[in-house]
């Protein structure tokens, strides 16, 4: 037999919560019937969602980017352009469809709560040009660590 002081604690400790059965020695004893079940009413708790951190283990973020013409320059940034954000999330408050416009910079901006499980898809789409999209997860993402979104708008053809 092993001495106790190799013998795993964790193995110890359920060990020790095991407790012995109730073996019915004489099957013709009925056991006794169980208590009726309380006719209590359970009251669920509201959570608020404007606290995220009870909804959601995330962090909030501003996601940031660009939207330019041709070559990723800032002379060639495109004003009053409309971006599209999807953000799908099983528990985010932010969760959804945003839109936003380019300011005169080409520059845009999303508040969002992420979860590293999220994914996210930025989209612009503008009249005689190739729709332009960028895709992201949650994790991509961890402590808003995704740079600036970059959306290039190339000529149709």
């Amino acid at each position: 037999m092993r001495p106790i002081a190799s013998v795993p604690l964790l193995t110890l400790l359920m060990l020790a919560s095991c407790r012995p059965s109730n073996l019915v020695l004489n099957p013709s004893v009925t056991p006794s019937p169980l208590p009726a079940r309380s006719t209590a009413t359970t009251i669920p708790i509201e959570v608020p969602t404007s606290d995220r951190a009870l909804t959601c283990p995330g962090w909030s973020c501003t996601l940031t980017g660009v939207v330019v013409q041709g070559e990723a320059e800032t002379v060639n940034a495109i004003e009053d352009v409309e971006i599209q954000l999807s953000q799908s999330s099983y528990c985010s408050p932010t969760s959804g469809r945003q839109v936003t416009l380019t300011d005169s910079d080409g520059k845009f901006a999303f508040d969002v709560y992420l979860h590293d499980t999220d994914s996210l898809t930025v989209r612009v789409e503008r009249e005689g040009y190739q729709t332009a999209e960028d895709s992201l997860s949650g994790f991509d993402c961890l402590a808003c660590g995704c740079g600036p979104i970059e959306l290039v708008l190339t000529p149709s053809k």
